[in-house]
This record gives C-alpha cells, sequence and structure tokens, in this order.
C-alpha cells in the first residue's frame, strides 16, 4: 500500500500553484503550457498540482472535479492542502462553504457560484481528496504544499492510512498528551470567555492570554506532521494579528532559508506578490514572507526551494476592486526540468499605489 509519501512521476512536468477554485485561470494556464482539453501534452509532459484546489474562487467545485478527472486518468498527481485537510476532516471554516453548503458568515465576499449541493457528490469527493498523498518525490525533485519539514516528511513515510485517519489519530494524541492536556484547559477556559472576540477585528487580548491561546496553537500545530507540512512550521507571534476572518496568535516560519539539501522543493501556500504596493491593496491579513519583486520568470539555477504561490486566492478583491482583466494575481506552474515559469495570462500588471 502507499504511503503518504509517494513517487513523483518521470519526465517534464508542470508544478501548478495555489488554484483556490479559480476555474478560468486553470483552463487559461493549462492552454498556455500546451494542454488539450483532455490533459494530454504533445510532448508528454503531465501536471502536478502543489494543493488547495479550492476556497475563495468562484468555482472551487469545478477545479476540485477537473482535477480528479486527471488524476484518475493518470495525467496529473496531486498533494494535499491545507484547504483540501479541512474539507476531509470535516472542518467547515472561512472560504469552503462551498463544500458544506453553509452560508458562513463572511464567505459571501468569495463570489462563489457554484455550491456542492448533492451528500452523494460530497462523499465521493472527500474519498478523492482522503486518498491524495502529502509530499512527492524523485532523486530531482520534491512537491509539498507548504514545508519541507525533515521530521515531519520521516513521520508520514510509514503512515499508510487514509489521510482522514492520520489525522484524526494525531489530532487525539495532541489532546492527550503533556503538556497538550495542561495547554488546553487554559485554552478552553480562553475560548468560553473570550471565544466571541476571536472573530471580531476589534477585540484586544492581554499579552497572557495571547500567549496562554498562541501555546496551544502551537503545541496543535507543530506536533501533527500533517498539519506542518500542509500548513507549515509556526510559532508564537510576538504581537496578534487579524487574518481571513480571526485573531491569530501564532505565526509563519518563513523555513526555505535553511533548507540546504541538494534536491530542489517546490510548495505553494505562502501568497508571493509581484510588487510591494499589492500588498496593501490585497492582502488578508496574513504575514508577507515574500517582499522582492519577480523580476524574470526563470528559476535561478542556484535556488533549491521556490514558492509557486503567486496570490490567485485573492483575484476576488481585483474583481471587486477593477472588475475586469489583466489582474495582479496569477496562477503559476513551473516547468521542470525547464525551471521557467508560466502564468495563466498575460504577465501580471504592476500595482502604483
Amino acid at each position: 500500500m502507499s504511503t503518504l509519501i509517494r513517487p513523483l512521476f518521470d519526465g517534464p512536468l508542470d508544478v501548478v500553484g495555489d488554484v483556490h477554485g479559480e476555474f478560468d485561470a486553470l483552463q487559461a494556464l493549462c492552454r498556455r503550457l500546451g494542454y488539450d482539453p483532455n490533459g494530454h501534452h504533445p510532448d508528454g509532459r503531465r501536471l502536478v498540482f502543489v494543493g488547495d484546489l479550492c476556497d475563495r474562487g468562484p468555482r472551487s467545485l469545478s477545479v476540485v472535479r477537473r482535477v480528479r478527472q486527471l488524476v484518475q486518468a493518470g495525467r496529473a498527481q496531486c498533494v494535499v492542502g491545507n484547504h483540501e485537510l479541512a474539507l476531509i476532516s470535516g472542518q467547515p471554516k472561512h472560504g469552503n462553504a462551498w463544500f458544506f453548503n453553509r452560508k458562513l458568515e463572511g464567505d459571501r465576499e468569495y463570489g462563489a457560484v457554484e455550491i456542492l449541493e448533492n451528500d452523494e457528490e460530497r462523499i465521493r469527493l472527500r474519498e478523492f481528496l482522503d486518498t491524495l498523498p502529502i509530499a512527492l518525490e524523485r532523486p530531482d525533485l520534491r512537491v509539498v504544499h507548504a514545508a519541507w519539514h525533515a521530521e515531519s516528511i520521516a513521520a508520514c513515510r510509514t503512515m499508510t492510512l487514509p489521510v482522514s485517519v492520520v489525522y484524526a489519530n494525531y489530532t487525539v494524541a495532541c489532546e492527550l498528551s503533556e503538556p497538550g492536556r495542561s495547554m488546553r484547559l487554559a485554552y478552553d477556559a480562553l475560548q468560553a470567555r473570550r471565544g466571541q472576540d476571536l472573530k471580531n477585528p476589534d477585540a484586544r487580548f492581554t499579552s497572557g492570554e495571547a500567549r496562554s491561546l498562541g501555546l496551544y496553537d502551537v503545541h496543535y500545530q507543530m506536533s501533527n506532521p500533517l498539519r506542518v507540512l500542509t500548513s507549515g512550521v509556526e510559532t508564537l507571534a510576538g504581537t496578534p494579528f487579524f487574518a481571513n476572518g480571526k485573531h491569530r496568535f501564532t505565526k509563519r516560519e518563513p523555513w526555505w532559508p535553511a533548507y540546504h539539501d541538494p534536491v530542489p522543493v517546490v510548495f505553494g501556500h505562502f501568497w508571493r506578490r509581484w510588487d510591494p504596493g499589492s500588498y496593501s491593496l490585497f492582502n488578508q491579513g496574513e504575514e508577507l514572507l515574500f517582499v522582492e519583486p519577480l523580476h524574470d520568470s526563470v528559476m535561478p539555477g542556484h535556488v533549491n526551494a521556490f514558492c509557486i504561490d503567486f496570490s490567485v486566492g485573492i483575484r476576488f478583491k481585483e474583481r471587486e476592486r477593477s472588475g475586469t482583466p489583466p489582474y495582479h494575481a496569477r496562477l503559476a506552474a513551473l516547468r521542470w526540468p525547464e525551471r521557467d515559469v508560466v502564468f495563466d495570462d498575460i504577465d501580471p500588471v504592476r500595482c502604483t499605489h
């Protein structure tokens, strides 16, 4: 039986960044890469998706259906992202009401035009996502959604159960461990008292409250290898911040400066921007970990960790602002072994504000 770390396709690849429900962008990108409507490429190339297929964009259902079709036909591979992990583990959250057929507060902002109303198909889609690997690898390339974290990768190499079972087992172990139990008691007490404020952007928390909430969040994150690989390495935030609909007490740590393995790794998740000016216009409150403008579409030869999430997940904000393309946000693919970056449309417009 396959483990959660599986072999990557041989041959030339096109590794696609976070799609986030932008079906039209996915279709356009595949055309620019040279794929026909059935996912065939004249040069025998194949697609690999880094996860976060869904949420935020208007057509998450179409994206997941399309990727499932390609994967089942052997023309694509896909790893689990943190947004798929939420669906697999049954966690309704900001942005995924399309899957659970619920009108979650705030989800109307995304302009979703598709809602999954069929319970039978919901089960089938979840079963498909539950069979996906957490990471893919071959001698010259690695693919993961958020972080190639050696300890978490090692733990997943021996896992043969479905993602949902592994995730549930680690969640239980986290709750029962020490210091997990004592952290959880303090966390639950604060949740009972301040829970209504967690989604209020104007709420304020004392340093003690922030530390208690953050300590448990870090423990919950870092004790579960599936969470680390799909949403990254986290530490206590010096100052709480509000992002994606709730207060955050931990921060994402950039792991790639310390990645010195000779095998390149491709990942998504971290919201690259084309220029710093776009951040103030389109941010969701997330930290800006990539601050460099991208002056060249070619991946430098000395780079061995490369993020290909170029923030197509905020395109809904651009539609609100301007209504029409060209958009700043882009869906990207890294061509391997060429190391060229291809985008879904013309070169992105640069923000001048």
